[in-house]
């Protein structure tokens, strides 16, 4: 229903809302009336004092009055209704600016919580919010000292040095939190290698222990051969003297044509001397081969030694596969070829450069 002059209401704050319409006006006022009782009773005794929490009865009886106002405007007698509303403007929504407060304020959620601190403080808060003004003598309340803080929070809080402190203090414990974050993934980073590492060392160790003893084994297998090869040489070199010496004294009385009992021309002493050379022939060749194959069985030994090192040094740095693994294992167990035998054959031994090739291919 339109009215024939607009109605006019302000709050505490200044605000003003102007109405040409009766029932747009009556459901605003029902609205705030609502809200404000229902806050009431929210805060129960911390609101009977404060007269902005009482408004909702002031509101009750201008809704109510709404009535009268539309009952004048049924009359169609537009003089008396322009009248009865200036009246009702003056004596009733007037009085309003210094009693009520618009529920849609920002400030009211802040205003309203600073109640759960004490009674003073929430009259304090509104009322320094409103006025701009401090009673001095009442600081001397921690009450009344704690509302006017709550209330400078809010109206400076964008530039208020508590605000700025709290924004502070957050932006270093972000930080800090975000050191932290970094320096436990740094932290768990440096564990799972470390764990990697300590679980390679063990596997390492496992195989020492494991080619510790085929490692001395070839080590002393090395020098038992080069003994061995030693005396076959030095036998053999013996032989060879003695064998010499025999040769150049038959030469010797050959050229000088003495008579000995035992002639060449004879068929025993043709037999004899060739038996002679043929000894001396099958001793020289089987001690060359004992000698020859001592030092290879020497050469083979200290290869299988370095071939283990190298194999340790390799699984040390995590390297080398299972079919690298396999294939240095199945050569260093392998058979050994002596030479002695015709025809003697084992699997071929990879060299250090094949394994080394090897474990290159693999990284």
């Amino acid at each position: 229903m339109k009215l024939p002059i607009p109605i006019t209401i302000s709050d505490a704050t200044g605000k003003t809302w102007p109405f040409d319409r009766l029932d747009t006006f009556k459901k605003f006022v029902k609205e705030e009336e609502s809200f404000w009782k229902e806050k009431h009773n929210e805060l129960g005794l911390k609101g009977l004092t404060n007269s902005y929490l009482n408004v909702f009865s002031q509101l009750a009886s201008i809704s109510a009055l709404t009535k009268d106002l539309k009952t004048m405007l049924s009359s169609n007698d537009e003089s008396s209704t322009k009248t009865h509303i200036t009246n009702y403007q003056t004596a009733q929504l007037n009085p309003l600016s210094t009693s009520w407060i618009w529920s849609g304020h920002t400030f009211i959620t802040p205003w309203l919580d600073s109640y759960k601190v004490s009674q003073l403080s929430g009259d304090t808060f509104i009322q320094v919010l409103l006025t701009k003004n401090i009673s001095y003598p009442s600081l001397a309340s921690y009450d009344y000292f704690k509302g006017c803080i709550l209330a400078y929070e809010y109206d400076l809080q964008d530039e208020s040095l508590f605000t700025k402190r709290t924004d502070a203090l957050k932006n270093s414990f972000d930080h800090l939190k975000d050191t932290l974050v970094s320096e436990k993934n740094d932290l768990v980073s440096e564990i799972t290698n470390f764990k990697a590492e300590a679980e390679n060392i063990k596997t390492t160790y496992v195989e020492l222990m494991r080619l510790k003893g085929p490692a001395e084994y070839w080590h002393r297998r090395a020098n038992e051969c080069r003994a061995q090869g030693k005396n076959w040489a030095g036998l053999l070199g013996a032989t060879i003297i003695i064998a010499g010496f025999i040769f150049v004294s038959l030469m010797l009385a050959w050229l000088h044509a003495y008579n000995t009992e035992l002639k060449l021309s004879t068929l025993e002493g043709a037999a004899i001397f060739a038996a002679i050379v043929s000894l001396f022939a099958f001793a020289i060749k089987t001690l060359s081969k004992l000698t020859f194959s001592s030092f290879h069985l020497q050469r083979d030994a200290e290869e299988r030694e370095q071939l283990v090192h190298l194999y340790l040094a390799l699984s040390n740095e995590n390297k080398i596969d299972e079919a690298s693994r396999s294939i240095i294992l199945q050569a260093l167990f392998s058979r050994t070829e002596s030479g002695l035998l015709t025809g003697e054959h084992s699997p071929t031994m990879p060299t250090v450069q094949d394994v080394v090739k090897l474990s290159k291919s693999n990284g």
